[in-house]
């Protein structure tokens, strides 16, 4: 009796598992992080797919669509204006350095794209977690339309 009183208390003292995240399954987290990679043109595709498909119960999976699609577009203009701003400066220090500078200015360049996939990626770790993670300024203008 004692030895089944025991198993009765220990089996009371596991602790209980975690509460899921507010992403809910990890079907719809995994759609959340697919609308972030960069690759291929996916984070397009998924998100409008999303957009176009997903019941409005599922919150989790339109804001990160909807905050995916506005931070394409933001980062889409700011990229192409620094490559084109860049690519001038690399042109006028290629002529004054002998091209040395055009080298500067293209490694540059390479580190601005690897910010924007660190970026990318961790907002698709973000939504792989199930945290809806708000961009500062693109989060809340995207929270508004979900």
């Amino acid at each position: 009796m004692p030895e089944e009183k025991s198993s009765k208390a220990a089996a009371a003292e596991k602790p209980k598992p975690a509460a899921p995240a507010s992403g809910g399954s990890d079907e719809t987290k995994l759609f959340g992080a697919l609308c972030y990679i960069p690759i291929f043109a996916i984070s397009l595709i998924v998100s409008l797919l999303i957009l176009l498909t997903e019941r409005k119960e599922n919150k989790f999976l339109k804001f990160h669509a909807t905050q995916s699609l506005i931070f394409m577009v933001v980062s889409a203009v700011v990229v192409i204006t620094l490559f084109v701003i860049m690519w001038f400066g690399t042109v006028v220090v290629s002529m004054v350095t002998y091209g040395i500078g055009g080298l500067v200015c293209c490694g540059l360049e390479a580190l601005m794209l690897l910010a924007y996939l660190v970026i990318w990626l961790f907002l698709a770790w973000q939504a792989y977690q199930g945290i809806e993670y708000e961009i500062p300024v693109i989060g809340k203008f995207a929270r508004k339309y979900v």
